[in-house]
């Protein structure tokens, strides 16, 4: 109960660090990407070199986007060692290193997005086109995972918020008598 408790407050923090990160990425002007998912899941290089309106806006972004990485990355391990903990399982570690994957593939697709706005606009042919197949699939990749990851830390907050509404309705409607 104790270690629960302990990943339990750790979480909330992480989440609390992760929505202020999200909206610095939504009321930083200089950091928003117009069509970022469309760049995301560009098919093509020529796509994704039409998508990207601002190389400056995408660059900056993605250097805040390295924070962000760190950040859900510890609240995707701490999403897990609440389930754990809540459920009184006992995980293999290497199910932990696996909170980390959508960040290790994320940190791939952006170092492969920067290489790329720095080729728009140059005659770079096949080295471009390589380094848009490790940006398209490592894109790919870690959405898989995140979105798993997602479902997860939805489902401890709706969990959090069920005990949040009971503990208010016993207070308000069934209070303690004292003796």
């Amino acid at each position: 109960m104790k270690k629960l408790k302990f990943y339990s407050n750790l979480w909330k923090i992480s989440v609390v660090i992760v929505l202020v990160l999200g909206a610095l990425f939504a009321y930083i002007p200089s950091i928003q990407v117009d069509n970022l998912i469309n760049i995301q899941f560009s098919d093509n290089l020529l796509e994704f070199n039409e998508l990207v309106k601002s190389p400056l806006y995408f660059k900056t972004n993605t250097y805040y986007d390295f924070v962000f990485i760190i950040a859900y990355s510890f609240l995707f391990y701490y999403s897990l060692r609440v389930f754990e903990h809540t459920l009184s399982l006992t995980l293999k570690p290497w199910l932990f290193i696996v909170c980390f994957i959508p960040g290790l593939f994320d940190y791939i697709e952006n170092i492969s997005g920067l290489f790329l706005v720095d080729l728009i606009g140059n005659d770079s042919g096949k080295n471009a086109s390589n380094i848009f197949y490790v940006f398209y699939w490592f894109v790919r990749l870690k959405w898989v995972f995140v979105i798993f990851f997602i479902l997860m830390t939805v489902t401890i907050s709706l969990y959090y918020f069920v005990l949040t509404i009971e503990r208010w309705i016993e207070i308000l409607f069934f209070p303690k008598k004292v003796k």
